[in-house]
């Protein structure tokens, strides 16, 4: 107002100052102090930290229950003070005082170390594994044969005793009819050699020419009308090939007599051992009381079972012993000799006992041959090349356990060559 007053007074050049100035003055004056008051104090709420922490600035005091900073009473009576105004050259300035309060707001910040442990679980797997067992089942099937290189006679240097009594050699020239052989032997015609059921002349295999095949179980070779007695010592010898299989029930029986039935050679069932029978006696299949043996196998060195073979028995009723010989060496002693006769070759002279599918080259001496005489006759045909090729089939092959079954067919072939 006393600024409004001095302006007018001024005059009539001061009514645009006047206008000017009252728009400044208005513009200094501001807002009311209770406007300004309540302002100021809302700024400072607004302002204050609410941490528990509170350090003490510009006159703050911490409390112990408030987050906020209470002002002291010396300051609560200056803090909004209106300053007392102050006359320059007829002028009033009112100076405003603004005291701010500051909080300054504290952050701690807490570092945690968190251990952590880490822990490594191993566990074993254990595999099972499933084993399947597979069996095999083989049938093996063999078949051999024998192929024989021969000379146009017999061997070079070779001999044999020439006092046999009975002797064939089954060569055509000797047949006089299709069922009857003649004896080359110094007994004559007597005891020429008659086929009984199926046995027939053959071309072979063979020694040499022709032999005499025996191809069933009733088949044999008979010597006279009722044998050849031999009340003496006595040698029978012969060549056999196709040994007849071994059985149950089955004898093989080589030579034998018609009277009380004595074997000088034989095999009995379900045995490959060669050995006599003795006919006299009961029971009469007692194997412990009727037969002996030589202690030599079909299956033993030399073996039989295949290819030919020589087999020579030489007895002697004085030692009570008969000695077997198998390709000219000796094999074994049977405790027994029968001195009754030979009436049958290759089989029992009923049937029913075949030893052998093939004979050739037949002797009967009326004394018994020197070991070394034995040998001379197997000498006869030792030169001969015999190749027996045995073939194997195996097959089939099943495998249980497995849902396939193969067929395999295994031919193995074996080359023996005898000489």
């Amino acid at each position: 107002k006393h600024a409004l007053f001095e302006i007018l007074l001024m005059g009539s050049r001061g009514v645009l100052a006047v206008l000017v100035l009252g728009l400044t003055c208005a513009a200094l004056a501001g807002p009311p102090l209770a406007q300004y008051e309540q302002e100021s104090s809302l700024a400072a709420r607004a302002r204050a930290p609410h941490d528990h922490e509170q350090e003490d600035h510009d006159g703050l005091v911490k409390s112990d229950h408030s987050s906020e900073a209470v002002p002291t009473s010396e300051q609560s009576a200056h803090s909004h003070k209106r300053p007392i105004g102050s006359h320059k050259r007829g002028r009033r300035v009112v100076i405003i005082t603004t005291t701010t309060t500051e909080a300054i707001a504290t952050t701690t910040t807490t570092t945690t170390t968190i251990s952590t442990t880490t822990t490594t679980s191993t566990r074993a797997s254990t595999a099972s594994t499933a084993s399947t067992t597979t069996t095999t089942s083989t049938t093996s099937t063999t078949s051999t044969s024998s192929a024989w290189t021969k000379p146009s006679g017999y061997c070079a240097g070779s001999s044999q005793p020439s006092d046999a009594a009975i002797r064939f050699t089954f060569e055509l020239s000797s047949y006089l009819t299709s069922k009857e052989v003649k004896n080359l032997g110094t007994a004559g015609l007597s005891y020429d050699a008659v086929f009984s059921s199926t046995a027939r002349n053959t071309s072979g295999p063979c020694l040499l020419g022709e032999c005499i095949s025996l191809p069933d179980n009733f088949a044999t070779l008979l010597i006279g009308a009722s044998g050849y007695a031999t009340p003496g010592n006595w040698t029978f010898s012969v060549w056999i090939s196709g040994l007849a299989p071994t059985g149950t029930g089955v004898y093989r029986t080589l030579f034998s007599s018609n009277i009380n039935s004595d074997h000088q050679i034989m095999a009995p069932p379900a045995s490959n051992l060669l050995g006599a029978w003795r006919a006299a006696g009961t029971p009469a299949n007692s194997l412990s009381l009727h037969f002996f043996s030589s202690g030599y196998s079909t299956t033993s060195p030399p073996p039989i079972v295949s290819g030919w073979h020589h087999i020579a028995v030489v007895g002697v009723p004085a030692t009570n012993k008969t000695t077997l010989y198998i390709d000219g060496q000796f094999v074994g002693t049977i405790g027994f000799v029968t001195t009754t006769n030979l009436y049958s070759v290759g089989n029992y002279y009923q049937g029913g006992q075949l030893f052998a599918s093939l004979l050739d080259e037949f002797s009967l001496y009326q004394r018994a041959l020197s070991p070394n005489e034995i040998s001379q006759i197997y000498s006869m045909f030792s030169c001969y090349t015999e190749t027996t090729t045995t073939t194997t089939t195996t097959g089939p092959t099943t495998s249980s356990g497995s849902t396939t079954s193969s067929s395999t067919s295994t031919t193995r072939t074996t080359t023996t060559t005898t000489t």
